[in-house]
Formats: C-alpha cells, structure tokens, sequence
C-alpha cells in the first residue's frame, strides 16, 4: 500500500529553508534594528547626502549668505541669467513679466511664501510648494541659476506689468 503523504525529502528540504529564512531575519534583524552594527539606511540616506552636497563644486553650490544673494540684484550678468532661466522655466505659470497666471503675480508686495526677500525667494525656488504644483528646482537646475533667476524675480517687484494677477497672500512692505 502507498502512502498518502509526501516523500520524506521534499518536506526536509522545505523545513530546512524556511528555517534558514527564519535565522537569516533575526540575524539581520539583531545587526540592523538593535544597533548591533552598521548603519541603518536612514542614518545612511542622510551621510550619502552629506557626501554628495559636499562634494559639489561651489559653482552649483551658489551664494548662501543674505549679502551675497543681495549682491545679485546689482549684477547684471547673474540678471541676464535670471532672466534667461525665468523665461525658459517659471514663465508658464507666472506669466512673461512676472504678472501671475497659474501660479501668483511676483510684482506686487503680497507673497504667500516667505517675506518676499531674496533668501526666502530662493528657498522657494530650491523646496518648490508641490501643494500648489510648483516643482523643487534644486534638482533640476544649478544653485547658480537658483540664485540667479531668485534675483530677477526680485528684481521684478513694483513693475506693475499689464494684466496683472489680483494680489494672493499677505503684504509685505
């Protein structure tokens, strides 16, 4: 008579990984969880970074003091850049002079991010406001072009353009 029962070496083999398995996670467990050893992939992530950032050039770094960003605004090669990198990528929202379509009006003294100073402008430009669908630039453009086009929108208040967007936000003076 057969036995109903699967062979005797199958079901070794299988008891055998799993428990393998079974090792394996504690193991990995204990090594990565406990802080038996190593790094755990968050503490790795943010020294990746660090190493990354720290190995750009300071060209793609650009201007990170509020007097060199301000220095920006007498500059007009950095303005020209600006200028260049707003019409190739914020003028679909924001309008040609700055007068807001999708995205607000950058000429009148109402910001809804920040103060309306250069610093803030960059830090915009650099984190974007995905709630309202603007992209984080820091990616996709050099910290050069960051500070550059965050002069020229500066650059831009009180040139009360034709067919301006109503003013969103609140009044800074």
């Amino acid at each position: 008579m057969k036995s109903k029962h699967p062979s005797l070496g199958t079901n070794t083999t299988a008891l055998v990984t799993f428990f393998a398995a079974i090792i394996f996670a504690f193991i990995y467990w204990i090594h990565f969880h406990t802080g038996g050893g190593g790094l755990s992939t968050t503490e790795e992530l943010k020294s990746d970074l660090a190493a990354i950032e720290a190995s750009k050039p300071a060209s793609q770094k650009g201007a990170e003091t509020e007097v060199d960003l301000n220095a920006l605004l007498s500059d007009a090669n950095a303005l020209n850049q600006g200028q260049a990198v707003y019409a190739a990528r914020c003028a679909a929202c924001h309008g040609q002079n700055g007068e807001g379509q999708i995205g607000p009006n950058l000429t009148d003294n109402f910001w809804i991010h920040g103060g309306g100073q250069i610093a803030d402008v960059v830090q915009v430009v650099r984190t974007g406001v995905t709630a309202k669908g603007m992209p984080a630039w820091d990616t996709m453009i050099s910290g050069s072009e960051i500070n550059s086009v965050s002069a020229y929108i500066v650059s831009l208040k009180g040139s009360n353009p034709a067919n301006a967007k109503a003013a969103e936000g609140t009044e800074v003076k």
